[in-house]
């Protein structure tokens, strides 16, 4: 999957605005864009064969069977030579156009090594969805209780509930197992939990191949579709399988006390006890009887993970 990009969509000094915004830079599988060897090819009498090497940071053109060696800088002018020796002709180049398409090309070609050649790379993506902001009303009466449901392939996952809000904070992590043949899209869709059947209120899709290549696909808002508003703030990471079960540290805590615990029964009080969660892993503590403000004083540990 190689795409070409040609020089001459690069260097262009009189396109017009309009004609710079509808060049689009699709990819590129060099790892670093410090410099792009290239062959341009013009005939001109059925003999002009011109052959030039080009540096993004510096024009250097080493012409053959031209007489004359130029190097130009980016800031100062493009020239154009003839074999039969005239003069070169001049023309002033736009810094505009060059810096606006480079900028594209750097904003979109990344190197491609965390995916092999004939799909994804073995791994798992661990994606959190933080929160969503001005959630679509679908109701007459009250606020949306939206909720997330996270899809791909086979697995799915989803987040708890919130009441009454249409500026949900979820917090909610999902992680998925990544295989060489699997597609390359999560599907994240937004619902209001309700009597019946709950209302869409919207949906995303964010594609793996973004993760694996993005050094940092942190609090990332994506906007919700097929809705009139919303969008959703997520970070993700992508974990090559050998590194999932890798240990990259440890956590200790201590769960000393409670106050004020929520009374829920009219009868008595509340036998309160506390779960502390880290992906799979849990831990419990013992239950205190009979008690608001419950004293624990529970240790537990984590050993941290690649994945956790």
């Amino acid at each position: 999957r190689t795409f070409c990009i040609f020089r001459h969509y690069l260097h262009v000094p009189g396109m017009s605005e309009e004609e710079l915004e509808s060049i689009k830079v699709v990819a590129c599988s060099l790892e670093n864009m410090d410099s792009i060897d290239y062959k341009a090819e013009m005939v001109e009498g059925g003999e002009t064969v011109v052959e030039k090497k080009f540096s993004i940071k510096e024009e250097k053109y080493s012409v053959s069977k031209v007489t004359k060696e130029v190097t130009t800088e980016e800031r100062k002018q493009s020239v154009t030579f003839s074999e039969n020796g005239n003069q070169p002709e001049r023309k002033p180049l736009k810094k505009t156009s060059t810096q606006r398409l480079l900028e594209q090309m750097n904003q979109i070609v990344r190197p491609i090594a965390n995916a092999t050649e004939d799909g994804l790379q073995p791994g798992q993506v661990v994606l959190t969805v933080h929160k969503a902001r001005t959630i679509e009303k679908k109701g007459l009466v009250g606020k949306a209780d939206p909720y997330v449901v996270l899809k791909y392939g086979t697995q799915k996952e989803k987040s708890a509930t919130v009441n009454n809000n249409h500026n949900p904070i979820w917090h909610f992590t999902a992680c998925f197992d990544i295989e060489e043949q699997s597609t390359s899209e999560i599907t994240m869709e937004v619902f209001d939990d309700d009597f019946g059947k709950d209302d869409f209120l919207g949906k995303a899709i964010i594609d793996i191949h973004d993760i694996i290549e993005s050094t940092d696909f942190v609090n990332k808002w994506i906007p919700l579709e097929n809705c009139k508003t919303g969008e959703v703030l997520v970070s993700a990471k992508f974990i090559p399988l050998q590194r999932i079960s890798r240990p990259v540290g440890h956590v200790s805590l201590t769960v000393q006390k409670g106050k004020k615990i929520e009374k829920k029964s009219m009868m008595k009080k509340a036998d309160p006890y506390v779960v502390i969660k880290l992906g799979k892993d849990q831990h419990k503590s013992e239950t205190v009887k009979k008690s608001t403000d419950p004293t624990w004083n529970y240790d537990f540990a984590f050993d941290i993970m690649e994945a956790s």
